[in-house]
């Protein structure tokens, strides 16, 4: 497969932590060069992919280990916790080797910026330009007027969809100086207003100003580990569920309810990994003169997304076999059972201690019958 967003999407030799509107941001280290790469074919040699499974690692503990004994394992989302310093170096270099994820490049509709004075045509007039993404890349669409007054917004304008949205989500309007979009570019914060104007999105100069803060990193991040978890759900794993546990003790069904259930929250995840891949897409571009399939994609976030699908359709979707992990993962095997060696070694000791902890107590009940018997 072939990457079809051109020159491919950007990595910085070295990223750095710079505290921003909603905490630490992960900005481009001062000095550092960038290289465009195909996230279809990742430099570390490793399988598509692959990169999403080390985030998610890297965020478990933010993204938050789902304990059977702290809730449910379907009923709303942990709380956030903190990175430890050591996980957030891990994820500064996750960054060096992938890139940000351009979750403001997602939302983004287009951007209309300021209009600003224009020669056409031997007159004086104005201009303004609209960024939009179209056929894999960003384009600008230029609109002259002989007035200002017939160019729309006095100012820059973002039209954005929702960081939670699903399905068809409801777009709005916010301008360069709102805190949502200031959180993404923290050096901008220190002028108030912002005395800068935004790059043309997807460009070099654009991602050197760019930033992603680590709270919505996590919160993307969680997005595609929730549809993960909903659609690998099976009927064992709704069991205890308080609602289904409700309602098979009202209808007398438990079986029925437990397949109901499950398949609605299948349906939900179906419905979020759609969502989350809307904007990318396979389409046929050509090498050498040779087509191939290529993939569309307005962010690394998007792509990751959609190098998940695969992996639903052929059913190697499923929950890590700690009990103390309980963590979605996209299997690599037929027979993985857990999401990382960490888990898999974690739960052979388990596995062992309870092995010696039967034989214990099988060697202490012979040792009473001996007594006994004495």
């Amino acid at each position: 497969m072939s990457n079809a967003l051109e020159p491919g999407w950007p990595r910085f030799s070295d990223y750095d932590l710079l505290r921003g509107p909603l905490g630490d941001t992960v900005v481009p280290a001062s000095g550092a060069t960038v290289c465009w790469y195909d996230p279809w074919q990742p430099p570390s040699g490793n399988r598509p992919g692959a990169a999403l499974g080390e985030l998610q690692r890297i965020l478990r503990p933010a993204l938050g280990p789902l304990l059977p004994e702290s809730r449910s394992r379907l009923s709303g989302l942990p709380a956030d916790r903190e990175l430890t310093p050591y996980r957030r170096q891990q994820l500064l270099r996750w960054c060096k080797d992938n890139g940000l994820l351009g979750i403001l490049l997602e939302r983004l509709i287009s951007a209309r910026l300021a209009p600003a004075r224009a020669r056409t045509t031997g007159h004086v007039g104005f201009a303004q330009t609209t960024f939009r993404f179209a056929s894999g890349s960003w384009r600008s669409e230029v609109f002259n007027s002989f007035r200002s007054r017939g160019l729309r917004h006095p100012e820059v304008v973002l039209d954005l969809y929702p960081m939670a949205a699903t399905d068809a989500p409801e777009r709005r309007p916010v301008t360069l100086d709102d805190p949502e979009v200031l959180a993404f570019f923290p050096a901008a914060t220190a002028t108030s207003p912002p005395t800068w104007t935004l790059p043309k999105p997807g460009g070099e100069e654009f991602w050197r100003v760019y930033g992603e803060p680590v709270a919505e990193i996590v919160t993307a991040v969680r997005r595609i580990d929730s549809a993960l978890r909903d659609l690998a759900t099976t009927q064992e794993d709704v069991a205890d569920d308080p609602f289904v546990v409700l309602e098979s003790a009202a209808t007398g069904k438990p079986r029925q309810t437990q397949t109901d259930f499950a398949r609605d929250v299948r349906e939900q995840g179906r419905r979020s990994l759609n969502a989350l891949t809307s904007r990318s897409s396979q389409v046929v571009v050509f090498r050498d003169g040779v087509p191939e399939v290529g993939q569309s994609y307005v962010s690394l976030w998007g792509a990751l997304s959609l190098m998940a699908v695969p992996a639903v359709v052929k059913n190697r979707v499923r929950i890590c076999g700690r009990e103390r992990c309980r963590a979605p993962f996209v299997a690599t095997a037929h027979g993985n059972l857990y999401c990382s060696q960490k888990c898999k070694s974690a739960a052979a000791q388990a596995r062992l201690r309870e092995a010696r902890r039967a034989a214990g107590q099988g060697a202490d009940a012979e040792s009473g019958k001996g007594r006994q018997h004495g």
